[in-house]
């Protein structure tokens, strides 16, 4: 089964965080301790098993010292070096931009219209 991006893109904040967990000189038991997360829960979020939610990311952000939008943004950078290795299936104009979408560009989906119909 081919993941999808938002199931790579989760993977990726996870590698993230544990890339932050070990960068900050902890572990994830470390970090399961100073907030309070079940250390069972806390490892299968960073292993990509679960994805993790906002909530969850902005409490170990605090725990490893990194805002949660810095995670968010490396996560990105790292996603966008590996997308092209993924791109099995995409149209050929698929683009990921590292810098994120283009606000003055309108997407598809606040449209209500797939890519596929606007060629």
């Amino acid at each position: 089964m081919v993941a999808t991006d938002a199931e790579r893109f989760a993977e990726t904040v996870a590698a993230q965080v544990r890339a932050e967990i070990a960068a900050a000189g902890t572990t994830v038991a470390g970090v399961a301790r100073t907030t309070g997360i079940n250390r069972e829960t806390l490892d299968r979020w960073v292993k990509g098993e679960r994805a993790m939610n906002l909530a969850t990311l902005y409490r170990i952000a605090a725990a490893v010292g990194v805002p949660p939008h810095t995670i968010v943004e490396r996560a990105e950078e790292r996603f966008a070096k590996t997308a092209a290795s993924h791109d099995v299936g995409r149209a050929p104009d698929y683009d990921v931009s590292p810098g994120g979408p283009d606000p003055a560009l309108p997407l598809a989906a606040d449209r209500g219209v797939r890519k596929s119909d606007q060629q």
